[in-house]
C-alpha cells in the first residue's frame, strides 16, 4: 500500500468525525477493498458509459470519472454533449436552449451533472450551427423551469410526471444564481424563486420520511416501504438538491437543520434499508435474473445515499457521531462487496436477457464510483 493510499483512508469518515480511527491494518485492509471495488467500477463504466449513441450512460461516465470524461473516439463526453445535443426551443416571443427530455430522462439532469464536475460557464455550446456558452444553456433552463406549462414540444412536459422532477434543477441552479440574485421571471411569465423550491424539497422529504423519522427515533427497523420510495431514487435527488441550496447560501429559516435531521436519517436507512431489500426479493425469486436485480438495489441504494453524505461532509452540513461513522463504514464495506460481485458477472449476458437492468447497473455504477471518488480523492 503507498502512503498516498493510506492518506486517503484518512480523508474518509474517521477523520471527518475528529475522532480515533481504526487501526493502520484495519485502514490497510479497507483501503485494498475500496481499490479493488472503484477498479471494478471503473472497468464497467470504461467499457460500457463512453458510447456516443447512449448520451445518458456517457454523461453518468462523466459523473462517475469526472469533466475529462471521453467518448470512445477520445472527444471529451462534456464536449460531445454540448456541441451535439443541445437543442432550440421556441416559447412565447423567444427560442430557447435546451436538451430533450427523451435525452436526459430527467430535466435539467445533464446540466446539473456538468456543473458539478466542475465544467465551466464559459465552455462552448452549439445549437443549430450557432455558436452559445455553457451559461447561455443554464440561463436558458431557468426560463424553461416552470411549475404550470410544460411548453410546447411533448417531451418537456413529461417531467411533471414524477412529484419530486424538480429535483435536478435545484441541484443546478444554486450553482449560478446566489440568494442576493434569487427571483426570475420565466418565459411562461411566473415568478420563480430557489429559495421557494427548497423549501418545497424540505416539507416534501420531511412528509415523505415522517414514518422513517419515527422508526429512527424508537430503534426499530424499516418493516415495509414508505412514502419516500415513491420519489426518484428513494429520494436521494431531492436531498441532493437541498444539499446543493443550503451549500450555496439558501438557509433561510432553519433549513439547515432540516437538512441535517434528513441526513440522520439517511444514515439510519444505510442498514435497514438494505435489509428491506432484502426481505423484498426473498419473497419474489421467480425472477430469472432476481438475484442481480437485488444486486442491483443496493448499488443504487448505497451509491446514492454514500454520495450525498459524502457531498453534505465536505460542504461542512454533515459531521457523523462515532456510531453514524460505523454506521457509514459498514454501508462502505457492503458497497466493496457489490463490486466483488459485480466483477465475477457477465454483464454482456444480462445485455442481452434485460437491457434495462443492464442499463440500472451502469447508471448505478457510476453514482457508487462518484461516491468513492469523492470520500477517496487521493486513492
Amino acid at each position: 500500500m503507498t502512503r498516498r493510499q493510506w492518506l486517503a483512508g484518512i480523508v474518509g469518515f474517521a477523520a471527518a468525525s475528529g475522532r480515533p480511527g481504526p487501526t493502520r491494518s484495519a485502514w490497510a485492509a479497507r483501503t485494498e477493498d475500496r481499490t479493488r471495488a472503484m477498479n471494478t467500477l471503473q472497468g464497467l463504466i470504461h467499457r460500457y458509459a463512453r458510447d456516443p449513441r447512449d448520451a445518458w450512460a456517457v454523461v453518468h461516465g462523466v459523473r462517475a470519472m469526472g469533466s475529462e470524461w471521453s467518448v470512445y473516439d477520445g472527444t471529451r463526453a462534456v464536449d460531445y454533449v454540448l456541441a451535439t445535443l443541445v437543442k432550440m426551443q421556441p416559447v412565447g416571443q423567444g427560442r430557447h436552449l435546451y436538451v430533450p427530455l427523451e435525452i436526459e430522462m430527467h430535466l435539467n439532469s445533464f446540466l446539473e451533472t456538468f456543473l458539478s464536475v466542475g465544467v465551466t460557464w464559459q465552455h462552448p455550446v452549439r445549437a443549430e450551427n450557432r455558436a452559445y456558452s455553457f451559461r447561455d444553456l443554464f440561463d436558458h433552463a431557468r426560463m424553461l423551469f416552470s411549475f404550470s406549462d410544460p411548453g410546447p414540444d411533448p417531451p418537456s412536459g413529461a417531467h411533471h410526471r414524477e412529484s419530486d422532477w424538480f429535483a435536478w434543477s435545484l441541484i443546478a441552479f444554486p450553482f449560478g444564481i446566489p440568494p442576493r440574485r434569487d427571483g426570475w421571471q420565466n418565459a411562461f411569465g411566473e415568478e420563480i424563486r430557489i429559495a421557494r423550491i427548497t423549501a418545497m424539497g424540505l416539507q416534501m422529504l420531511e412528509e415523505a420520511t415522517a414514518p422513517l423519522a419515527r422508526a429512527m427515533e424508537r430503534g426499530e427497523l424499516l418493516v415495509e416501504k414508505v412514502g419516500v420510495h415513491a420519489l426518484s431514487s428513494g429520494g436521494a435527488h431531492l436531498i441532493s438538491g437541498v444539499i446543493s441550496a443550503v451549500q450555496h447560501g439558501y438557509t433561510r429559516g432553519d433549513a439547515a437543520k432540516r437538512l441535517a435531521r434528513q441526513l440522520d436519517i439517511v444514515v439510519y436507512r444505510l442498514s435497514t434499508e438494505l435489509q428491506l431489500i432484502s426481505r423484498f426479493y426473498q419473497q419474489n425469486q421467480r425472477h430469472p435474473l432476481a438475484n442481480v436485480y437485488e444486486l442491483d438495489a443496493r448499488l443504487y441504494f448505497l451509491g446514492h445515499a454514500l454520495r450525498n453524505l459524502t457531498v453534505a461532509r465536505r460542504g461542512g452540513l454533515f459531521r457523523p457521531t462515532l456510531a453514524q461513522q460505523r454506521q457509514v463504514q459498514e454501508a462502505e464495506s457492503a458497497l466493496y462487496g457489490i463490486g466483488d460481485r459485480l466483477r465475477g458477472m457477465d454483464l454482456e449476458k444480462i445485455r442481452k436477457l434485460d437491457y434495462v437492468l443492464f442499463q440500472r447497473l451502469v447508471g448505478d455504477a457510476s453514482y457508487a464510483h462518484e461516491a468513492l471518488r469523492l470520500a477517496f480523492p487521493l486513492v
